[in-house]
């Protein structure tokens, strides 16, 4: 629903930032996640931050996420906690002298 208001930039973190031009020898890192646990609450508060939901309410003048959380809230209303895993991209390099 919200994929065309995504800005252009968008695209580096689908890409795992590999196609920013970096202007350093490139080292190997490790791969990286975030791990936390939320109340249907707070993903809801999470996709609020999205740019892509505030160019839609601006352009649509409603917000996607609350009809998002009528349906979450039919399958997750217990108040418990869940489980998330966001990746953490990385890319670490050497000036060379």
């Amino acid at each position: 629903m919200v994929g065309k208001f995504w800005d252009g930039e968008r695209r580096y973190i689908d890409q795992g930032y590999t196609t920013i031009p970096f202007a350093f020898n490139e080292l190997p890192s490790q791969k990286f996640n975030i791990h936390t646990q939320w109340k249907a609450e707070d993903l809801i508060g999470y996709l609020n931050t999205w740019s892509s939901v505030q160019h839609f309410i601006k352009a649509n003048h409603c917000n996607p996420v609350d009809k998002f959380f009528q349906e979450l809230s039919s399958i997750w209303n217990d108040g418990s906690e869940k489980c998330f895993s966001f990746p953490l991209f990385l890319r670490i390099g050497r000036i060379e002298k």
